[in-house]
Order: structure tokens, then sequence, then C-alpha cells
């Protein structure tokens, strides 16, 4: 229980707070500044109501009964709420927390706004840099501005996992009898195993700076056109070794490997959009007046963002643009100096979590929170996209 519950001068006990993330999921009380326990995310089947059901309902269950160790009963929730996602799963947990575990009420907090409750601000432009994609949002006065919702998989951790995988194809091990082998000659390397390549991806790579960053994709796209190339290839990192669980096998992994693996997230995709174009084309996409304002709140959240010299890459990409693009230079010229980075009181992996557990700790878990019985007689769960719920169009709505 929290820290200070249990001399029992407390009315109502502190909420339990529930961020489930693609990767992982943070649970903890609302009050404290970390998760107390960061556990991995199940696949979560969204096509299957009732296997969905009971994936959350196991989750849910190891949460209360393991790392938390009180009575679902005796607690209100708080749900980190992406904006834009699936509504099947939101309802699922609903249903499994109201139904099952019968929690007192549910508070569905946006994600996108959380990072900035840590900060204290009402406004600020939000990168979460997460497992499966990377989202861009502007929030201004507390109000995210939807039209300017961005996103990309390719900014995302699993893309650079997929990359570091086949970078590391054209490495070598050393075996248990001495012998030096390609990667792809010994069975006993083990590099399926994602774990394993995820491991890799935290420990060992970085994120270059610009300069060699671009010439370092056109050496992935053609190295017979990069002059110098040999000069080049001197100055990079030197190698590692790696320690697999195949006995005594080490995996030796290049200076190539380590700096080139995450320039697949600053690349451009099909469309020939990159994170930092993405990130201006949601800035230009506000109204000019909010501009200056978003400009001088960034903050990078998501545990790819902790990846060394990625936020400070992508500062040298946003300055890199707005100086060589004309779109950019005309619509963002005079703020390309502006722009500043805060720095969340927690880390960026679970500054979102942080959020909810502040938020759950005022008023609003009272005054917003959906309840119980509210569930059991409507059967349905407030959401912004629900005219339902939309008060205005309520109002505005013609009668029939």
């Amino acid at each position: 229980m929290p820290f200070y519950e249990g001399i029992g001068l407390i009315a109502e006990k502190n909420a339990v707070v529930i961020e489930l993330g693609s990767a992982f999921t943070k649970v903890g009380y609302a009050g404290e500044a970390t998760p107390r326990a960061i556990l991995p995310t199940p696949e979560l089947p969204l096509d299957d109501e009732e296997a969905l059901y009971d994936t959350l309902f196991e989750l849910i269950h190891r949460v209360y009964f393991k790392h938390l160790l009180v009575n679902p009963r005796d607690r209100r929730v708080v749900i980190l709420d992406p904006l834009i996602g699936p509504v099947s799963l939101k309802r699922a947990l609903a249903r499994v927390l109201f139904q099952h575990f019968e929690a007192l009420s549910v508070l569905f907090a946006p994600s996108v706004l959380m990072p900035l409750v840590t900060l204290g601000r009402a406004t600020g432009l939000v990168l979460d840099a997460g497992r499966e994609e990377a989202v861009i949002l502007p929030v201004y006065e507390g109000v995210p501005v939807l039209k300017a919702w961005k996103a990309t998989p390719l900014a995302g951790s699993k893309a650079m996992q997929a990359e570091v995988g086949r970078l590391l194809q054209a490495c070598t091990v050393k075996t248990n009898d001495g012998q030096i082998q390609p990667v792809a000659e010994a069975p006993q390397a083990q590099l399926a195993d994602d774990t394993i390549v995820e491991d890799i991806q935290i420990r060992l790579c970085f994120v270059t700076d610009l300069e060699r960053g671009l010439q370092l994709q056109k050496i992935r796209k053609d190295a017979s056109q990069v002059s110098g190339l040999s000069s080049f290839l001197k100055k990079t990192v030197p190698a590692v070794t790696y320690p697999l669980p195949a006995g005594h096998t080490l995996l030796y992994v290049d200076g190539m490997t380590r700096e080139s693996a995450a320039e697949v997230m600053f690349e451009p995709d099909e469309d020939g959009r990159t994170l930092a174009s993405l990130l201006l084309d949601a800035i230009i996409a506000c109204p000019i007046d909010m501009r200056r304002e978003l400009v001088e709140n960034v903050v990078i959240v998501g545990g790819t963002s902790m990846m060394v010299g990625f936020k400070a890459r992508l500062f040298q990409e946003i300055k890199h643009l707005i100086k060589e693009e004309n779109y950019y230079q005309e619509k963002m010229g005079v703020l390309v100096d502006q722009f500043k980075l805060h720095v969340t009181p927690t880390q960026a992996n679970f500054a979102s979590w942080t959020g909810a557990s502040i938020f759950g700790a005022t008023d609003a878990i009272s005054t917003r929170s959906f309840t119980r019985e509210m569930f059991l007689k409507e059967k349905i769960i407030p959401d912004w996209s629900d005219f339902r719920f939309n008060q205005l169009y309520v109002e505005e709505k013609p009668p029939t």
C-alpha cells in the first residue's frame, strides 16, 4: 500500500494507476512518483472480443493480487487512455474492471496530457516514442489539437529492433572451441530470440549526429557513391562483445551496426516524411498564434526517446529541415532558434504514468470518474469520439 496510508487518517484510499503500453504495462498508486511494477504487456487479440477479455482479466488479476496486493473493490482506478486507440480495448478493460473486479470507478486520463501534468504546464508539443510508433500531438491550454495529430511507425522501437536483427547477421561469433564464425553459420548464436536483439539494441546501440547519420544513410543505399568511405569507417566506434546464452559464445557487434541501426528512425518513409518533418507539420497545422508557445514547450517521452543521442539528433534534424527546405523556411523560419525541450522529473519511459499518478491524487478522481453504477446501468463508456458524450453535439442536434 502507499507510504502514508497505514495510519488510517486518509478517508479514501489511493487509486490504482495503470498504463497499458504496447511493450510494457506500468502499475502503481496515485500520489507516488514511480510505478510499483513494470511488466511485459501480453499480445492483445483486438479482433476477438472474448479472447481479449480473457487476456485482460489475467493481466489485471496479476496486477491486483501479485504486484499490488490490494482488494480491487476498495480502489478507484486511473487508466491512461490513448486518444487514437482501439475502442474495443477500452470497452473490454472497463468490463473486466467493473463486472469482475467490481472497481469503484474508472478515470480514463488522456495519455498525451499526462507528461504535461508532471511539468505543471497546460501547453506543449508532446512526442511519445514507443515501441510500435511515435505519436506527435500539440496540446494548448489543456486541449489536444486533434487535427495536428501525427504518427509514424518508423520511429518506433519495433522498427529499429528489426533493423538491429538484420545488421547482426553480418557480425561474427566466437564459439566455445575458439573459432570465429559468421552469425549466419553459427546456429548457437540464437539471434532469433527477440529478447536478445532488444537487449543488444538497448545496451549497445546509439543515435549518431546528423552529419554522420546522412553519410550512413547514403552507405545503406549505395556505398559506391560515398566518397572517403574508408576514412569514414575508420572513425566509427569500436566493436564490443556481447555474451550469448549458449555456453560461452561471444557475439562481436561491430561499430557500424551499433551506430547505423538507429538510422531507420530518421530515414524518410514512402511518402518522404521523417520524424522531424512530422513534428514540424504538427506545429504548422496549428493556428499561427499557438506556434511560438508550442516550440518553446516540447516534451519528449517514451522508452525509445531514452536512446543515447535521440533528442539531440531530432533537434538537429528539425533545424536542418527549416534551413534547407523552402516550405519550412517560410512557415517556421522565425522560430528556428526558439525550440526548447522540457526535461521531465521522472524517466521518459514512465513520465506519462507519473503524470496520471499526480492527476489521480487530485479532486479529478472523484469529479471525472466513471462509476460502476453508471456502467452497469448504461453498459457504455465515455469516449470523445462518441456523440452521445459530446454535450455540444447533443445541445445543437436538430429535432427529429
